[in-house]
């Protein structure tokens, strides 16, 4: 079988494998197990604080990881202990324990963030395919969000009977998902030359210097990498705390299933339109007007009744944001260091949240989450603002 061939059917390995990964079905519902099962709105917080604190320490070594010893033993890694962590969810009764298993799954989402985005990448360089990126990534962010309605449907079911069902399903799919994971074709880069028999932190020190270097030398990619990790930071803010919110309200878990469904759905049908949205109308115009959108969205949940609605719109524009960054970030990487810059990526998404998560924790605890949801859009509003104009001057102005 040709070589080509083989690169070019990992981009269909990877859509199952997508697929598989994103079949969570506890995270609708983690938070509201862990406060069932006793814990705090401030201790919740402190667990997702630590859970990025351990993927801000860890992700930038993992990606170097990748990119020296391959994306596919990154990403097999990452799928086991992702499984671990899910059993240490399900066995775990003390805060301890459940701090043991956000370590654990912080480890299993640095090992699959720049490793997955390089494989893929770099498969279809291989094939002189890398132009079709984006369209790849949008049909990729449509099977992710069909893969997280039928988790968020199934999950929020499943805990209407009983929670452990939940976490015990997700086991399971992640033992599948270990085993499509073996099944990808590593693509061998020709101009990298590196003795993996050498002294592995030397070999890290010298990729972690060589990937500085690559974004010194292209600004570009520091500016996109924080804003759209601010975006994502402050989106997850609100994912996590308004079920909890929702829970408070009378909200059943189910019909926030219908609501994480509707957002799936609208998330899916406009990823795989992105790369058309792209060529009408530049990158200027689609990431400004976007992320301005973005605002009013946000603004409606922090300011007003309408939380469901703002929720809706804000996830389904950052599908937009993610997509089309995410092509414009790898066609200014080089192959050889794809898998740590994209580390780094993750690694600023962490940084923000280690700060933000925890502190709208404590500030609910201590007041409301009504008021922790206001304070989180005053700071997307001056955040994605700020970023905006910072992001100008890299933004190209179509021809007339």
């Amino acid at each position: 079988m040709s070589t080509t061939i083989e690169y070019r059917k990992n981009i269909n390995k990877n859509y199952l494998f997508v697929f598989l990964r994103s079949l969570d079905f506890t995270q609708g519902i983690w938070m509201i197990y862990l406060a069932f099962r006793g814990l705090s709105l401030a201790e919740l917080g402190m667990l997702e604080g630590f859970f990025h604190l351990m993927s801000f320490s860890m992700e930038v070594p993992t990606g170097i990881i990748a990119d020296i010893y391959g994306r596919k033993f990154s990403r097999i890694l990452g799928r086991i202990f992702s499984v671990f962590g899910t059993l240490l969810m399900i066995f775990s009764s003390t805060f301890i324990g459940y701090l043991l298993a956000f370590a654990v799954s912080a480890l299993s989402y640095n090992l699959e963030s720049g490793a997955g985005t390089a494989l893929v990448y770099d498969s279809l360089k291989k094939c002189n395919k890398e132009k079709e990126y984006m369209k790849i990534m949008g049909r990729e962010e449509l099977i992710y969000q069909v893969s997280q309605v039928i988790a968020m449907l199934l999950g929020g079911y499943l805990a209407t009977i009983n929670y452990i069902y939940v976490f015990y399903l997700t086991g399971i799919i992640g033992v599948i998902s270990i085993i499509q994971a073996t099944r990808f074709k590593e693509p061998i880069l020709e101009n990298k030359n590196i003795n993996k028999l050498q002294n592995p932190l030397l070999l890290m020190r010298s990729q972690f210097k060589s990937s500085c270097k690559v974004i010194k030398e292209t600004p570009k990619i520091a500016v996109f990498i924080i804003f759209v990790e601010y975006i994502s930071a402050i989106n997850a803010c609100f994912h996590y705390y308004l079920q909890n919110y929702w829970k408070s309200e009378g909200y059943s878990e189910f019909y926030m299933g219908i609501i994480f469904t509707i957002t799936g759905v609208l998330g899916a049908i406009l990823a795989t339109q992105v790369y058309k949205l792209e060529k009408k109308l530049g990158d200027r115009k689609l990431i400004i007007g976007t992320s301005s959108f973005m605002i009013v969205f946000i603004l409606v949940i922090g300011w007003t009744k309408f939380s469901q609605v703002g929720y809706i719109g804000t996830m389904v524009l950052e599908v937009i944001l993610f997509v089309a960054t995410g092509a414009y970030i790898n066609e200014l990487i080089p192959s050889e260091n794809r898998a740590s810059i994209i580390s780094f990526q993750s690694m600023a998404y962490s940084f923000i949240m280690l700060i933000l998560f925890p502190i709208v924790g404590k500030i609910s605890d201590i007041y409301s989450l009504k008021i922790g949801f206001m304070i989180i859009s005053i700071l997307a509003f001056l955040g994605i603002s700020l970023n905006n104009l910072l992001l100008l001057p890299y933004l190209k102005i179509p021809k007339k």
